[in-house]
C-alpha cells in the first residue's frame, strides 16, 4: 500500500476542497456526485487504515501506530468536511421552479365562466 504524506492512502490534503469549487464553475458537472465519489474513496481509505491499526504490530512499531492515528484523524476530518460541503450545497441550491399549469384554450376559458 502506498502512503501519501499528509493524508490517508489514496487521498491528498485538500483534494476535494479544490474539486468542489472547480466543479461549481464547470458547466454540466454534478458537484454532489463529485463529493460522493471523494467521500466513498475517503471512507475506503478510512476502513483500510482502521484494518491496519487493528493488526498487532508489537511495541516496536509505536511510531507506525502514531502515523496511522494521524492518518485516521485526517481521513475522519475529510469525511466531515465533505459532508459539510454537501450540506452547504443543498442549503444554497436554488429552489425548484414551480411546474407551470397547462395553458387553456381561450374557448374553454370562456365556456368555463
Amino acid at each position: 500500500m502506498v502512503h501519501h504524506a499528509g493524508g490517508a492512502p489514496g487521498t491528498s490534503p485538500g483534494r476535494a476542497g479544490g474539486q468542489a469549487p472547480l466543479a461549481l464553475t464547470t458547466p454540466g458537472v454534478d458537484v454532489q456526485a463529485v463529493l460522493q465519489v471523494q467521500r466513498r474513496a475517503t471512507m475506503a481509505a478510512l476502513q483500510e487504515l482502521t484494518r491496519l491499526k487493528t493488526q498487532d504490530t508489537g511495541p516496536r512499531d509505536l511510531a507506525w501506530q502514531l502515523v496511522l492515528d494521524s492518518m485516521l484523524f485526517q481521513a475522519e476530518t475529510e469525511v466531515r468536511r465533505l459532508d459539510h460541503c454537501a450540506a452547504t450545497l443543498v442549503r444554497h441550491s436554488p429552489a425548484p421552479l414551480p411546474t407551470p399549469l397547462p395553458a387553456q384554450d381561450p374557448a374553454e376559458e370562456a365556456s368555463a365562466r
